[in-house]
């Protein structure tokens, strides 16, 4: 976690250009605000590229964003469009597995349940990474 905040902190110290920036990092998210209950809602999956490998952080919003998880990614499963990912929540394992593309993530994690119990599917939109706010919930 450190090693992620370490480089993008000197990605915008040193002025290192947007573009560069966004070619080693891109957020997808389907985050809103609800109105009524006052309060954050959604995913969102970030995918930062460094030399060693890329590697996913993955939040959750119930209210607020949670602290968000960290996981190595696979190079060659990017390339071919295709994220999956492993995380530790509280002792529990849960996993990733989706596709990926310039403009969207969309797949199911197998350990986190959603309506109905059944697994947690998310179909995350790509936003930028400076945006603030959210959008009201629909």
């Amino acid at each position: 976690m450190r090693h992620l905040v370490t480089v993008l902190a000197l990605c915008f110290f040193f002025g290192i250009p947007a573009a560069a920036v966004a070619d080693n990092f891109a957020l997808y998210s389907d985050a809103c605000w609800h109105k009524e209950a006052g309060d954050l809602l959604g995913t969102r999956i970030g995918i930062v590229r460094l030399s060693d490998a890329p590697y996913v952080f993955l939040q959750a919003a119930g209210g607020d964003w949670n602290a968000p998880f960290i996981a190595k990614a696979s190079a060659k499963d990017l390339k071919q469009g295709t994220l999956v990912f492993s995380i530790s929540d509280g002792g529990k394992s849960v996993s990733f597995r989706g596709t990926i593309t310039e403009k969207t993530v969309t797949g199911l994690f197998n350990g986190w349940f959603g309506d109905k119990g059944k697994p947690l599917t998310v179909r995350l939109s790509r936003v930028p990474v400076a945006k603030k706010g959210a959008p009201d919930c629909r």
